[in-house]
């Protein structure tokens, strides 16, 4: 969720939300819905990818950012090899990944495009099958390396201050307020 909440590179992410049983960690759809109010007032979408009782796949974005990097020709052609409306609106490209997941017939490696993982790593991912990668961090890295490090860099110490102002007492809501502090001291 770092690079989303701090406004970094396209900004998407994806997490696991965990709670250790339904009655211990609250109602998790709730307590994400509740992020997810908040959340929008600073321009970032929360969409729940599939889940079971204890278990989310959240993919953390901002829309703008995320349709754009989408609109690019080579992410159009790989969308449209898995059925994907390029042409349609982001809603419901999200709303194929999520039809995409419940179905399990195949895994949905395409969700790298909707994390703004580099397109040329997604295609190698599936060309190579995971097999044969320059380099492994966030993603597995089949083109540029350098541009990659760089990233993962930034993620890195995105990652870094967001869970330094958690122990500090913030909660990720105040931390999503703080962005411009990573963006502009701590993640660039």
């Amino acid at each position: 969720m770092f690079p989303c909440i701090n406004g970094n590179e396209t900004g998407e992410s994806c997490f696991l939300f965990q709670g250790k049983d339904a009655g211990a960690a609250g109602d998790p759809p709730q307590k994400i819905s509740d992020y997810k109010e908040s959340l929008e007032r600073e321009g970032i979408r929360m969409e729940i990818i599939c889940g079971c009782r204890k278990h989310y796949l959240l993919l953390v974005y901002r829309p703008d950012m995320l349709q754009e990097y989408l609109k690019q020709d080579e992410a159009r052609k790989l969308l449209l090899q898995d059925g994907y409306n390029i042409d349609g609106p982001l809603d419901e490209m999200i709303a194929h990944l999520k039809e995409r997941f419940f179905h399990k017939t195949e895994f949905p490696h395409e969700i790298g495009l909707f994390l703004g993982y580099p397109i040329e790593d997604v295609k190698g991912f599936r060309k190579f099958g995971g097999s044969g990668c320059k380099m492994c961090g966030y993603w597995k890295v089949y083109d540029d390396v350098e541009q990659a490090r760089r990233i993962f860099d930034s993620y890195d110490k995105c990652r870094e201050f967001t869970a330094a102002q958690i122990r500090a007492g913030y909660s990720i809501l105040q931390v999503v307020g703080m962005k411009h502090l990573c963006t502009s001291q701590m993640c660039v």
